[in-house]
């Protein structure tokens, strides 16, 4: 169960890579990124990794599809929400705040909600935190975290809606992700 989560989760943070560039000024769409990652995650007896691969296609819509990839299954996009692109000072780096919603097991009589929150760093590394919830359609985290919008939606990282801060305040810490793709 918990290398499905981690496969979800896995998915959920390549999507969150190419709707980074995706809405940057710099890629048309649609577009295809593709790319491999590992998840760190707390398991009965400790802390397990999974590796992965991942495509993830970003129509000219702004609808967002793919799919990753492990021993143990898929997990499915429901929504993205991504922030502004920032340049730093250090190293000419460009950073872009991703939250990545996804849906393991959702024909099961226990889907689970993956919700990846973390960072991309020049439209190429994407790491962060991935939180869980049990997924129960209507309930005010599904609709916060927009389960039944596949449609990005533009955040603001020094404003989050109230709504979305309590959805991501009620899911359960579970692990890490990092993962490595590019344009293709």
């Amino acid at each position: 169960m918990y290398r499905a989560m981690i496969t979800a989760s896995v998915f959920a943070l390549f999507l969150a890579a190419v709707p980074t560039a995706s809405f940057s000024q710099d890629v048309a769409l649609p577009l295809t990124w593709k790319g491999s990652g590992e998840s760190t995650f707390i398991a009965e007896y400790g802390t397990n990794k999974i590796e992965f691969d991942v495509t993830i296609n970003v129509g000219e819509d702004g609808a967002v599809s793919g799919s990753t990839s492990t021993d143990d299954g898929d997990g499915i996009i429901k929504h993205l929400f991504y922030g502004e692109k920032k340049e730093h000072d250090v190293f000419g780096l460009k950073s872009q705040k991703v939250i990545l919603v996804l849906m393991l097991n959702e024909n099961s009589s226990d889907p689970t909600l993956i919700v990846l929150n973390g960072t991309i760093l020049s439209d190429r590394f994407f790491y962060g935190d991935i939180s869980l919830a049990k997924y129960e359609a209507g309930s005010p985290i599904a609709e916060a975290l927009k389960v039944n919008d596949q449609i990005a939606t533009e955040i603001y990282e020094d404003y989050l809606s109230a709504d979305l801060k309590s959805a991501l305040k009620k899911c359960l810490p579970f692990g890490t992700f990092k993962a490595e793709g590019k344009l293709e």
